[in-house]
């Protein structure tokens, strides 16, 4: 049955150097990607928005990684999220 859960989202990207700026990522494209995708995701089901077979944290956490990456058009790999849920718990797909 559909149901919904509240998550706490922790975005992190990783890089060797610094761009021109001294920036890693730019903030406020980085807000402009996440929140983009937490709209959609906004009283929805995860799984339809996401493609998803099965919604698990760790699945939607991975394919958020894979959102954000395709974005900035960086490897995954440099792309950090947590995802948590109540009551405090938490998965993540590192870098």
């Amino acid at each position: 049955m559909p149901h919904g859960h509240d998550f706490l989202l922790t975005v992190c990207v990783s890089s060797d150097r610094l761009d021109e700026r001294g920036f890693v990522v730019d903030y406020y494209v980085l807000k402009e990607i996440v929140d983009d995708i937490v709209v959609k995701l906004n009283y929805s089901l995860a799984n339809e928005v996401l493609g998803l077979e099965s919604a698990s944290s760790e699945l939607i956490a991975e394919r958020i990684q894979r959102m954000i990456a395709e974005k900035l058009g960086v490897d995954r790999g440099r792309i950090c999220i947590k995802l948590c849920g109540p009551p405090s718990f938490c998965v993540e797909v590192e870098c």
